[in-house]
């Protein structure tokens, strides 16, 4: 019985290698758009399995804002205290006011905005901290989170995959997936400035 493709390329990256991808793209707070993007470009050459880095990106990215939505819920009910530095209340007040105006408008759209949200830089974490301070449930909220995260990697993925496949060796492939990982996040702050 012959191997599959997709399974001879994942014996070519190390379990270590998607381990840490794994816990890369579980830290909600770091962009690592570009580095899905590479890693799908070595994919497309060959060197990864793309439907691994599939199930590893999705795992990661759905366990990061499901924490970071039971640190939000903990802090709807146990809010921050700051009574002894007069700015930090300030700073305090006017953050809070802006993560509950967030979740507002987050359980006045539904669902729909979480998944889209999640394509905006920045919007992953401030889509789990607005539905975690919300009145959106944690199985609504999971649901979510999976749509919205599937529906990141897969377009992620496939722009690196289409790059790798292109590009005539691993490390141009890499330098490829980088850069347009890069110019994605650049044209998504872009859009997102108001005119």
């Amino acid at each position: 019985m012959e191997t599959p493709e997709w399974l001879a390329a994942a014996e070519q990256v190390p379990s270590w290698g998607y381990l840490l991808l794994f816990l890369a793209t579980a830290a909600p707070l770091l962009p690592n758009g570009s580095l899905v993007i590479a890693c799908a470009a070595l994919a497309g050459q060959g060197y990864a399995s793309a439907p691994l880095i599939v199930l590893v990106v999705v795992a990661g990215t759905v366990c990061g804002d499901l924490a970071l939505y039971g640190v939000a819920r903990r802090l709807r009910r146990c809010p921050l205290r700051a009574r002894r530095i007069p700015a930090a209340r300030r700073i305090r007040r006017r953050f809070l006011r802006l993560l509950r105006e967030a979740a507002a408008r987050t359980h006045r759209h539904g669902l729909a905005a979480l998944i889209l949200l999640r394509f905006l830089p920045g919007g992953r974490a401030t889509g789990a901290v607005a539905a975690g301070l919300g009145e959106i449930p944690a199985a609504r909220y999971a649901a979510a989170a999976v749509l919205a995260e599937a529906a990141w990697t897969g377009l992620y993925v496939s722009i690196g995959y289409g790059g790798g496949s292109a590009a005539p060796h691993p490390l141009v492939a890499v330098c490829l997936g980088l850069s347009i990982g890069c110019a994605v996040g650049i044209a998504g702050l872009l859009l997102r400035r108001p005119a």
